[in-house]
């Protein structure tokens, strides 16, 4: 795939951007959310760690809920924007946060009050509802790929360690001294360290307060990398699968296959002279990307092989025919 294809990807939007860690009403949260400088527009996700709410607003729908909360506050919506992304984009001090969760309609409603200027109180409101399936792909696969990252480049370092402790040894070997003996370390025992660590107070207390330390502002930035990555390489695993469905009609065409084979109707394990037995079945509902564009493009560079192909087989026959005479 082309860098510009992996640019693309890292366009901003919700899903690539960090969870920051909130703590309201004696409860540990996590908020990410994407402002548009275009349309005054913005989406919020909030996560309890075992659910995930969203809110999407638009411009108007912004404009409407001011007046509803603030109708004293006449300012641009632009501004009003600016003064909720600031107050969502990290847990301010000055603000005072409250959540409201409705089990029943599954709904939360994320409250905070703060002041726009000295002496103007500002209050708003984010309506959510839940969203399951950003679970698993805006929460748990990706500190998934974060640990296995961390993994490596906790290997990559202890390898780099090892081949220091052995330059050090040659330099030894070659008469070189320390000048100060408070500079002498001893050799890195890869399982000896991983022991320690276990060992260590450190380790309780990170444990403990994992739903903070776990999205440091280092970890927001490895999670946006990695949610970027994933993107980009699921872009190019699609792209490799039509370049080499592609291929192989291209191939067939070229061999004379009859294209009765590629018909989305015709069962791969029967053969082409002998008609399944048919079992009436209910037709599943479709799913959105069935009537997706690029299922549009796929089914019409389907049609288009195909028609390759009839032209193909009514070619051979003419030849065929003027042979006979």
């Amino acid at each position: 795939m082309a860098a510009s294809d992996e640019d693309f990807c890292r366009k901003e939007s919700l899903i690539s951007q960090p969870w920051r860690p909130f703590f309201i009403n004696n409860k540990h949260f996590l908020v990410k959310s994407y402002f548009s400088n275009l349309s005054n527009a913005y989406e919020i996700c909030i996560s309890d760690f075992n659910k995930i709410w969203l809110e999407v607003s638009d411009q108007d729908t912004i404009k409407t809920r001011n007046k509803e909360l603030n109708p004293n506050i006449e300012a641009d919506v632009t501004y009003i924007v600016k003064h909720i992304k600031k107050n969502v984009e990290e847990q301010q001090q000055l603000t005072k946060y409250q959540m409201q969760e409705n089990e029943n309609d599954e709904k939360l409603v994320l409250h905070f009050k703060t002041t726009l200027q000295p002496g103007v109180m500002f209050t708003w409101d984010f309506h959510c509802s839940t969203e399951e399936q950003m679970i698993s792909s805006s929460l748990l696969e990706p500190l998934v790929d974060m640990v296995a990252e961390l993994q490596r480049r906790q290997t990559e370092l202890q390898n780099l360690l090892e081949k220091k402790d052995l330059e050090i040894s040659d330099y030894k070997a070659s008469g070189v001294k320390l000048s100060h003996k408070r500079f002498e370390t001893k050799t890195f025992d890869r399982e000896a360290f991983n022991n320690k660590m276990v060992l260590s107070s450190g380790f309780g207390e990170t444990v403990a307060k994992s739903k903070t330390l776990g999205f440091t502002e280092g970890l927001q930035e490895l999670y946006k990398q990695v949610v970027i990555k994933r993107a980009w390489l699921q872009e190019k695993r699609l792209r490799e699968t039509e370049v080499s469905e592609d291929s192989l009609l291209e191939t067939a065409i070229g061999s004379g296959v009859p294209s009765s084979l590629f018909s989305d109707t015709a069962s791969p394990n029967v053969s082409p002279q002998i008609s399944p037995r048919k079992t009436p079945v209910p037709s599943p509902q479709k799913s959105s990307t069935e009537n997706s564009p690029s299922k549009d493009r796929e089914l019409q560079r389907r049609e288009e092989l195909r028609r390759k192909l009839e032209e193909e087989e009514e070619r051979k026959k003419r030849k065929k025919k003027k042979i006979k005479l």
